[in-house]
């Protein structure tokens, strides 16, 4: 089984990306938060049927989507999901070529944080010591 190639469009801080993978080995290197851990997830998935809140649509978008071509013992199959949420407690469901999972090895770390909805955010308090300094910064 060979990942040809992957398309994604608004998942997470991607916006737009194509990749065409090498047939022998592929590096996917660079700083933190430009979006390596959303592609291997989306590889990931393309071979998953469940539910899942790890990946979310781009907020400026009303979905996110990826397309993954795959070959699978000399024929061309293809994995399309659509990710609809983008709530961290929601979750989208999806169908990939689960079929195929189990000729999938894909390791992760994973990264795990619990989500807590906050009822709004306030405004910091006025602190006397911070208008203190800034009195003593400006003379």
């Amino acid at each position: 089984m060979k990942i040809k190639s992957i398309d994604i469009e608004e998942i997470g801080g991607i916006k737009q990306l194509h990749i065409d993978f090498d047939n022998n080995m592929n590096f996917i290197c660079g700083p933190n938060g430009i979006g390596k851990t959303t592609i291997l997830e989306c590889v990931a998935h393309s071979f998953s049927v469940s539910r899942t809140n790890i990946l979310k649509r781009n907020v400026s978008s009303v979905h996110g989507k990826f397309q993954a071509k795959i070959e699978v013992e000399g024929e061309n199959k293809e994995a399309n999901i659509v990710i609809t949420d983008f709530a961290p407690d929601k979750e989208s469901n999806f169908e990939g070529l689960y079929a195929h999972a189990n000729k999938l090895l894909s390791l992760k770390v994973t990264r795990s944080f619990t989500y807590r909805a906050l009822d709004s955010v306030g405004r910091d308090i006025t602190k006397e010591g911070a208008t203190l300094l800034t009195r003593l910064n400006l003379e």
